[in-house]
């Protein structure tokens, strides 16, 4: 009963703990439920020596094909060497091929990391050279010329320049004392408060112009770089 893999673990319990006292009964003294068990017990081994027929089968089968492969393979022995020889020749030829490409192909693909990396890395300078110096033309009819007018409320063109002065790398000193001066009303600034204003202008114009070079100079690279990404690209394809 505890070799019936067809029955379940708790099925095979059950039967183990019934088989004594049904088998131990004649069968014409048997309770309807000892008859039950008996029949349960008729099925189970029934079907485990039908199970083991044709496992018994299985294996029979087994053997006989393993003989007749054993049988082949002995008869073809000279041909399997050949092939293997062959075969293990052809494996170290393609062992060779693969690494002559594998050493052309980490090439390539140092060159298309490094193509990319500097296409990045001075690409991005000069879009953030870019995008500074508009943001900062802007800012200077946008921000800067309100300032002079009398009766607005100033505190958010102060607000938007003094995060450009952080982006635009703005002297300190100058963004600190922007803060205070641009704040108050063009009719109560004093001299130093005008005088910070008026710096601040010029340092937005030269700064613009410096970032202009900048942008100029690094144009003409971006289309050189991305030219030089794609054919790196295609050398890896």
């Amino acid at each position: 009963v505890d070799r019936a893999s067809t029955v379940s673990c708790t099925s095979r319990e059950m039967l183990r703990r019934m088989s004594s006292g049904c088998l131990g009964t004649p069968a014409d003294q048997r309770h309807r439920y000892q008859v039950a068990v008996a029949d349960m017990l008729r099925e189970v081994l029934a079907s485990a020596e039908e199970s083991v027929a044709e496992a018994v089968g299985h294996a029979a089968s087994e053997v006989n094909s393993v003989a007749a492969r054993a049988s082949s393979l002995a008869g073809s022995r000279g041909t399997v060497e050949t092939a293997f020889a062959s075969h293990t020749e052809a494996l170290e030829a393609a062992k060779v091929r693969f690494r002559k490409c594998n050493i052309s192909l980490q090439a390539a693909r140092k060159a298309m990391d490094e193509a990319a990396e500097s296409q990045a890395r001075n690409d991005g300078k000069v879009q953030r050279a870019d995008a500074t110096k508009q943001a900062m033309e802007k800012a200077i009819e946008a921000h800067m010329k309100p300032l002079m007018c009398e009766g607005l409320d100033l505190n958010p063109h102060v607000d938007a320049l003094a995060k450009l002065n952080a982006e635009a790398e703005v002297d300190e000193g100058l963004a600190k004392a922007f803060l205070v001066a641009g704040r108050k009303d063009p009719r109560t600034r004093s001299t130093f408060d005008q005088a910070v204003l008026k710096q601040l202008e010029a340092d937005y114009s030269k700064r613009v112009v410096e970032l202009g070079k900048v942008v100029a100079a690094g144009t003409p690279g971006c289309e050189e770089r991305a030219a030089a990404a794609a054919a790196a690209e295609t050398e890896l394809a």
